[in-house]
């Protein structure tokens, strides 16, 4: 009875050292995979202040009054667009810990959203956000938004085609709740 009680033990301390091991694996694979996606922001942010900058001459010399004056203001927001998103994914990586300081909770988890998009996009998977607009939290945003794009991003890659996928947030007696 005891041999067989020490081999229960046993069976069970492996069955947890396999656990552990297969959660650092995927720990491994997250954090390779934001290197690679900081790398790559890093790679399109180059080329992108050039086009900024390049822009910003041409803006100058289209006359207000040509017929395609009226996409000029497009271009710009579009570019403006492409940055923040690429700065967004740098951040995500950027492994120091910012600032801890009020921020909106419902700002960060739209933009954490708006990267999920093209990856949601692809299996039909609608991202829905509930989380009042007006929250304020007193945290890292910077670690808080890669917690939530971690969760979020495994939770779009474990859906079904054409499914939803539901970030909610609130704040309750100092405590925020929040689920993906």
């Amino acid at each position: 009875a005891a041999l067989q009680q020490a081999n229960m033990e046993l069976l069970k301390t492996i069955q947890e050292r396999d656990h552990i091991q297969n959660i650092l694996r995927e720990i491994e694979k997250v954090a390779a995979a934001g290197k690679l996606c900081a790398q790559i922001a890093h790679e399109i942010n180059n080329p992108l202040a050039g086009i900024k900058n390049s822009f910003l001459l041409v803006k100058e010399a289209v006359d207000r009054k040509h017929k395609y004056y009226e996409y000029v203001g497009r271009i710009e927001k579009e570019i403006d667009r492409v940055s923040h998103i690429v700065k967004q994914m740098f951040d995500l990586y950027n492994p120091e810990v910012s600032d801890i300081k009020p921020f909106c909770l419902y700002e960060s988890i739209r933009d954490v959203a708006e990267l999920l998009k093209v990856s949601a996009f692809s299996k039909n998977i609608t991202l829905e956000i509930d989380c009042d607009p007006q929250l304020y939290i007193n945290l890292s945003e910077s670690l808080l938004r890669q917690i939530i794009f971690n969760i979020a991003q495994n939770a779009t890659r474990a859906s079904s085609f054409g499914s939803t996928v539901n970030i909610n947030a609130a704040k309750k007696d100092n405590q925020l709740s929040l689920t993906v």
